[in-house]
């Protein structure tokens, strides 16, 4: 059985592997932080750390740009983003996790962000820059 994520989510191919019910389960039980509860410790590791927030915000400007917002175009945008930058993976994969999940332990980068869909990740990333800006100040 072919795996969909919920209504207004990515499309049914971002979880194939994943039966409705099991997605939603991880969606919920992974990422439901409406409070923006991020671990201080990894946010200052990845987010906070030097060049983090210019990293995220291009990581947040390339999710954005993803369409339509699969699995497959957000692996290839956050690849992309690799490439164009010269960074290795972790560099751009971690604050990513942490900006969605707040912790640097989550599913895959790639299949959790399809899975928050578009809106859902963009907020998050949105939130955990806001943040960072503040602590800049």
């Amino acid at each position: 059985h072919r795996g969909t994520t919920a209504p207004g989510r990515a499309g049914p191919d971002a979880m194939p592997v994943l039966h409705d019910a099991v997605a939603e389960s991880l969606r919920r039980a992974a990422f439901d932080d409406k409070s923006g509860m991020i671990d201080p410790a990894a946010f200052e590791r990845t987010i906070s750390a030097d060049g983090g927030v210019e990293i995220l915000g291009a990581a947040r400007d390339a999710l954005n740009a993803a369409d339509p917002f699969t699995l497959q175009t957000v692996e290839s945008a956050l690849r992309g983003l690799v490439e164009r930058l010269g960074l290795k993976p972790g560099k751009i994969f971690q604050p990513v996790r942490v900006a969605i999940s707040g912790t640097t332990a989550s599913p895959g980068i790639f299949e959790s962000v399809a899975l928050l869909g578009r809106e859902e990740t963009i907020d998050r990333i949105d939130r955990a820059l806001a943040r960072a800006r503040r602590h800049q100040r």
